[in-house]
């Protein structure tokens, strides 16, 4: 998994690329999603998955992103689930 890091006028911005990785799963707090929060404000998307396959994402909440809270492209298989 590579990271790359990007100055914005707001915030630094991380992305994530998986290319080679599957089943990476992502858990916050399934009982209480708002307690595992992800401040996009200013943002397109809140959280991006792009071409990584079988990915899960459950138990997280996000807001202030400009198009879409939760984004999966180019993936076969994830679950998002008490987003």
């Amino acid at each position: 998994m590579t990271t790359s890091f990007s100055r914005t006028r707001r915030k630094r911005a991380a992305q994530r690329s998986a290319a080679a990785k599957a089943g990476i799963k992502l858990v916050g707090n399934v009982k209480n999603p708002t307690k595992v929060f992800i401040n996009a404000t200013g943002q397109l998307n809140g959280v991006i998955i792009n071409s990584a396959n079988n990915v899960t994402l459950q138990g997280m909440s996000t807001r202030g992103y400009v198009a879409n809270g939760f984004f999966a492209a180019n993936v076969d298989g994830y679950t998002m689930d008490h987003l």
